[in-house]
Formats: structure tokens, C-alpha cells, sequence
């Protein structure tokens, strides 16, 4: 997942941890974090804080038993 800054058309971040490319992705309300849906044969969901100065890991991988997700979002009360 690469995250541009489209002004600069600069990459601010890259994010790996999918296998076999996205299907889906969010961002949260305050634009800190993103939720991404991979297309790889587990379905990972992963959470990343995308803006964290630390390397750019997952938060939260997950593995669904179900058919592909091509919808994610946040919910707008949440901070």
C-alpha cells in the first residue's frame, strides 16, 4: 500500500503486509490509521497507525473464513 501526498505526489508511506495486492481500504476519522482488506487466500484484515514515526507495521491481522471484503469503514462516532 503506497500512501502519496498528492500535492507533492510525494510517497509519504509505504505499508507491506499483503501477499497478493487490496481489495478494500479506510481510513479512520482523524486520518491516523487505515484498515485494509488483502486479496490473498486468508482475507487479512490489518489496521495500520500509518502517520506513527515508527516503522510502518500492522496493529491488528486478522484472518477471516469467509468470501473476499470489498467494503471497509470506520465508524463516523468513533475518535
Amino acid at each position: 500500500i503506497f500512501i502519496w501526498d498528492l500535492s507533492t505526489l510525494s510517497t509519504l508511506r509505504v505499508l507491506a503486509g499483503h501477499k497478493n495486492g487490496v481489495s478494500a481500504l479506510a481510513f479512520s476519522k482523524d486520518g491516523k490509521r487505515l484498515v485494509s482488506a488483502g486479496m490473498d487466500p486468508e482475507k487479512t484484515i490489518m489496521v495500520w497507525e500509518w502517520k506513527s514515526d515508527k516503522r510502518a507495521e500492522s496493529l491488528c491481522k486478522v484472518s477471516l473464513k469467509t468470501s473476499k471484503v470489498f467494503a471497509l469503514g470506520y465508524n463516523p462516532r468513533d475518535d
